[in-house]
């Protein structure tokens, strides 16, 4: 029996409407049981219209539990409206797996990548410090005395540390920090916190309390790492974020006050995005005592490039850039963009959400495809190339040092 055909209680229709079964009584009717053969025909074509929407919706959905069960064994799960408001979705995979997608506007596929322009010719370095950020706190507690000997050994001078709770746990920490000449900076950001940053204007708080307390351990400062961009939205509200980013980094400044140094750690690419006709990343580098640039390529001259217009115009406001470089295990991505209207045509709606019907895009008609490899970002693996970069300081005046993320990607990762 083909799929033109179909059994019901030992009669078959045919997609011609020809009745080939025999019996006394034909059934022609799913809902209403067997009918006499009055009228068998006119019933035969209302049955298969039935027939020819119920198969195609019953292959579809097979096709898609198929799908599902087939390869990574991971939906694609597709928020519907943000995927209404957006243009493009980017389905992105990592080392081979279905990881996350994000969701965009035309506007920025038709970013032409171009930095801003800027020029100071070549300078002396303000000097190439390195400093050092450290995740998890727990893990260097009751062995403050043998990190810091470590750290000192490494010739790290700065640790961006992340804090939480009571500070008070901090100050073994601190006190041994002060004995190997290693400024301390307290470290806290969450992408949460772009819509509410109440948090940090009290971790402000906290530290300007805590230093008066203890004048002989003392945290530097404290170092903003906000990243608006990891939340899913973002392409679809960029406006937003980037004028409520700026606004935290003002209410901040005043929260601080000349007392408090700020820090920020900035994405290399913050340059693209504009607010009030300036550029984020200047705008604060103008607000910050100094900035970190997570300028993540193993390449120096990549790095150069990706950070060359921030450093260029710290240098002429007289404020310190640090590069930030990668050492923990990344994945390999694989980028695939697709049109929206291209997507709804492989997916389908669910109770509360959107299901993708493939496991990967590849034989679809998608508009860009790329690759990020984790080789040209990291230096996991491949600490040995390290100290060659290091040694190396770009040519400008607000070059201060290289800050290496992380403690636990330099000393523990494997």
């Amino acid at each position: 029996m083909t799929l033109a055909e179909v059994k019901i209680n030992g009669s078959i229709f045919s997609r011609d409407s020809t009745f080939l079964g025999v019996g006394e009584r034909q059934c022609y009717n799913l809902r209403r049981g067997c009918y006499s053969k009055k009228g068998e025909m006119r019933t035969l074509k209302m049955c298969y219209k039935i027939i020819s929407v119920v198969i195609p919706l019953l292959t579809l959905v097979a096709c898609a539990t198929t799908a599902l069960k087939k390869g990574s064994g991971q939906e694609i799960v597709l928020d519907e409206p943000l995927l209404r408001q957006s243009d493009y979705i980017d389905i992105v995979y990592e080392d081979g797996s279905f990881s996350y997608v994000s969701y965009l506007t035309r506007a920025d596929l038709a970013e032409d990548g171009k930095k801003p322009l800027c020029n100071v010719g070549v300078q002396e370095p303000a000097s190439n410090s390195t400093g050092i950020w450290l995740w998890d706190f727990r893990r260097v507690q009751g062995q403050e005395q043998e990190i810091m000997e470590r750290l000192s050994r490494a010739h790290i001078k700065k640790v961006y540390i992340q804090i939480s709770g009571d500070l008070e746990v901090f100050r073994p920490f601190l006190q041994r920090a002060r004995e190997q000449a290693i400024t301390v900076f307290a470290l806290d950001g969450s992408p949460a916190y772009i819509d509410d940053y109440r948090i940090l204007i009290e971790d402000v708080k906290k530290i300007r309390e805590f230093n008066h307390v203890h004048p002989d351990t003392v945290f530097a400062g404290l170092q903003v790492d906000v990243e608006p961009y990891l939340k899913k939205d973002f392409n679809l509200r960029k406006n937003y974020y980037v004028r409520h980013y700026l606004t935290m980094a003002q209410e901040l400044r005043r929260s601080a006050g000349e007392e408090i140094k700020l820090s920020f750690a900035l994405p290399f690419w913050f340059d693209k995005l504009v607010v009030d006709e300036k550029p984020l990343s200047f705008q604060i580098i103008d607000i910050a005592d100094e900035v970190v640039i997570m300028s993540y390529r193993t390449n120096y001259q990549e790095l150069l490039d990706i950070a060359s217009s921030e450093l260029c115009y710290a240098s002429t406001v007289g404020k310190p850039i640090f590069l930030g470089l990668e050492l923990n295990k990344l994945p390999d991505e694989e980028h695939f963009i697709m049109d929206k209207a291209k997507v709804l045509g492989f997916s389908i709606p669910t109770q509360d959400k959107r299901i993708f019907l493939k496991d990967r895009p590849d034989d679809l008609p998608v508009l860009r495809r790329y690759q990020v490899r984790s080789e040209k970002i990291t230096f996991f693996q491949k600490k040995d190339r390290l100290p060659a970069l290091m040694a190396t300081s770009p040519p400008f005046r607000s070059f201060s040092g290289y800050v290496i993320h992380s403690y636990e990607g330099l000393y523990e990762s494997r």
